[in-house]
């Protein structure tokens, strides 16, 4: 009995595991449907007088992984709120 429920700990385990690890992989694949932010024509400031690319400064955000879908009013869908905030700060303008 004892080696049954070990092999059931075991496989209950090693299964959630590889569902955890599917959830991760599959938050983190950019769908199809979301579009990549456009580079802005301003160029946001990096703080030491050297103007950064909106790419550049949409990289160098601090966003979690998450996948919490959120449109922007300019046809852009954000992976979660942060990437649209971030979006926000490195000057896109449209969004809501």
């Amino acid at each position: 009995m004892y080696k049954l429920f070990a092999i059931f700990l075991i496989a209950s385990m090693a299964s959630e595991s590889m569902a955890m690890s599917h959830r991760l992989r599959r938050q983190a694949v950019t769908s199809s449907t979301t579009a990549a932010a456009p580079i802005a024509a301003a160029q946001p400031s990096s703080g030491n007088g050297q103007n950064i690319t909106m790419e550049q400064c949409l990289l160098g955000c601090p966003v979690t992984p998450e996948y919490n879908p959120v449109c922007g009013s300019n046809g852009v869908t954000y992976s979660n709120p942060g990437r649209l905030l971030c979006a926000q700060a490195c000057g896109e303008s449209e969004y809501r």
